[in-house]
């Protein structure tokens, strides 16, 4: 099973501009390397095999290798004598986290000298198991005998797909719908892993475009599990757990927490019931307590356990004591570096939570956020930098340095563009998407394929020579989305073809069936390409005047996962002398509304509208 494992931090934001920041492993008996042309020239040059270790700093397996086999003086010599070795932190570098993530973490691939992987494992190894592999890999390098890894990541696909979007869109439904687990909600059989909200939302899509009363109560399953996997001290949502919704691991990575604030933020406006803004509140407790910097962004992640936890105590038995209790054995260690994707996705469940509630606290959260990414970490050319450090990140005891190349993440990019359009629809300021456009033609710059479409994980440059390119699934889901919209927004046709080639650039069979039930992303913007898009358009020549800012209330308050929301002026719809409302889909347009009391039921008339898909779609 892949594990799409996403973290982020912040305290003062200070860019990385040397070469790693916040390690503490100088004393590693294994002489790691950073991913780079360098690494990989010099297993050519001397013929050496390279062993790269992929993982996150929230990860015990990946604490339990470092310390228990890489430390090991035996491991350390075959290892050091026999490969190049590369350390990668797949947070910081999320373009070869998600290549690698089919093997979980820590990933740990061997490649032959030329860069061709011959082996994954997936997982923590004891020296005992480690060993023999390290053996048998030597031994056939010795006698030539190494052979390509079947299971080895896919490149970038040379052909689009060709099949009509919603063709696609229903295989997706169909493989997520299949493993559903109608008893108690989630995805899986004994694990469940909210750590992207996707699979949800696609559910919720699919409630509201066609009235479908099934993907509404699997919605809600999940989300009513979901408050129980809360911390009722801290605060705080788990985002996994074995045995079904049991036994949660008391991990708190930020991801998940964005995606527990999205999906009771969808669930209250779905039920009216208070459950889920408590259970929101609690999250957002934790967040600002634990995690925000003093600069308004958010940490990464909080391990499971403090370093010293007594013997034979058990994380979920130190999580079960109350604060006095826990702070006397210490406190779980915070991972203090920050990430723009993790930061982008708490920015939209903000949004969107604010929109639910009307609290006026959730969206100053989120713009404070949104600013100070902006203001500090993005290029002139228009795209956002990935990682930041922190003053507190210095004192980490961390197993993976953090590493900034300086050059654009299409995952980064993607989940800042869609949190730039969750404001503007929050807070109806044309401020947030004149910024999205100006990243969304950064991201086109350096990131998208023009010949095939879609966009790479990363720049192709020289250091792809020994790996071929990748074009993630689930980042061109993210990436799709926000086209998408912003098409919409900006009236510019040509982002909804860019939408369109992004999936098809990437959503073909062979990708689709490896990914297994890691479609959440790409899943929801089919379902928003397919499902078009419903306008609510306030237009009037002031957009201070309190009756305009009344009808974008209540537009603001409608469920509708598809909603585009602004202010515009008059010019494509009349001037009535005084603020109205329309809201349109590509098929129809409401009449003039001048009654903040209307909206909700006349936009109810656009729920079973699907768009017409484009002619290229219906190939």
């Amino acid at each position: 099973m892949k594990h799409n494992i996403l973290l982020l931090s912040f305290l003062s934001m200070t860019l990385i501009d040397s070469p790693s920041h916040g390690a503490k492993n100088d004393d590693s008996l294994i002489e790691w390397s950073d991913w780079s042309d360098e690494a990989f020239k010099r297993a050519a040059k001397n013929d050496q095999m390279i062993l790269v270790n992929v993982g996150i700093e929230v990860c015990f397996a990946c604490r339990w290798m470092e310390e228990g086999t890489y430390q090991v003086p035996e491991v350390a010599k075959l290892v050091n004598d026999n490969f190049v070795t590369i350390q990668v932190d797949a947070n910081a570098r999320p373009d070869l986290g998600e290549r690698y993530s089919d093997w979980a973490w820590p990933a740990t691939i061997f490649m032959a000298p030329d860069g061709e992987q011959v082996l994954g494992v997936r997982g923590n190894r004891r020296p005992r198991n480690f060993i023999p592999i390290l053996n048998k890999l030597i031994e056939q390098h010795a006698n030539d005998a190494l052979e390509p890894d079947s299971l080895a990541p896919y490149a970038a696909p040379q052909k689009p797909a060709e099949t009509a979007l919603t063709k696609i869109r229903d295989g997706i439904r169909s493989h997520l719908d299949r493993d559903f687990d109608d008893a108690i909600g989630g995805w899986g059989d004994e694990l469940k892993e909210i750590d992207d909200v996707g699979r949800i939302e696609q559910l919720i899509y699919r409630a509201y475009i066609e009235s479908d009363t099934k993907s509404r109560e699997r919605a809600l399953k999940t989300a009513y599990a979901m408050v129980k996997r809360s911390d009722p001290v801290w605060g705080g949502f788990y985002a996994a757990g074995y045995q079904g919704w049991n036994e949660p691991v008391p991990e708190k990575r930020t991801g998940a927490q964005a995606s527990a604030l999205l999906t009771y933020a969808w669930a209250y406006q779905m039920t009216g019931d208070a459950v889920f803004t408590k259970a929101a509140a609690e999250v957002d407790r934790y967040l600002h307590h634990w995690m925000l910097t003093k600069d308004g962004t958010f940490y990464t992640s909080q391990e499971d356990q403090p370093e010293n936890l007594p013997n034979g105590m058990k994380p979920l038995e130190y999580f079960a004591l109350d604060d006095k209790a826990r702070r006397q054995l210490g406190i779980p260690p915070i991972d203090h570096a920050v990430y723009t994707d993790l930061n982008a996705r708490l920015i939209v469940a903000y949004a969107r939570l604010y929109e639910a509630t009307n609290n006026e606290g959730y969206l100053i959260t989120a713009k404070r956020a949104a600013q100070q990414i902006l203001d500090t970490g993005q290029h002139a050319d228009g795209w956002v930098r990935l990682t930041f450090a922190t003053d507190a990140l210095q004192n980490d005891d961390r197993i993976h340095k953090l590493v900034s190349t300086g050059g654009p993440f299409l995952r980064a990019q993607s989940h800042m563009g869609n949190a730039l359009l969750a404001l503007a629809r929050a807070s109806g300021d044309k401020k947030w998407i004149n910024s999205a456009v100006r990243l969304a033609e950064g991201m086109r710059a350096k990131l998208e394929d023009p010949k095939l479409g879609g966009f790479f994980a990363s720049p192709v440059t020289s250091s792809n020579a020994a790996i071929a390119p990748r074009k993630p699934l689930e980042d061109n889901g993210v990436a799709a989305r926000f086209f998408h919209q912003l098409s919409t927004y900006t009236k510019n046709k040509q982002y909804d073809e860019v939408a369109e080639r992004a999936i098809r650039a990437v959503a073909v069979p062979e990708i689709l069936a490896r990914e297994g039930r890691i479609v959440g992303n790409m899943a929801v913007a089919l379902e928003s390409v397919t499902g078009s898009y419903v306008e609510f358009s306030v237009v009037g020549t002031d957009p201070t005047d309190p009756k305009a800012a009344e009808l974008y209330s209540a537009s603001r308050a409608v469920t509708e996962p598809r909603k585009i929301l602004h202010y515009e002026a008059p010019g494509r719809y009349p001037d009535s002398g005084k603020p109205s409302l329309y809201i349109c889909s590509p098929q129809a347009c409401s009449r003039p509304i001048f009654n903040p009391e209307l909206v909700a039921t006349e936009a109810k008339k656009f729920r079973n509208f699907v768009a017409n898909v484009s002619v290229a779609s219906n190939k």
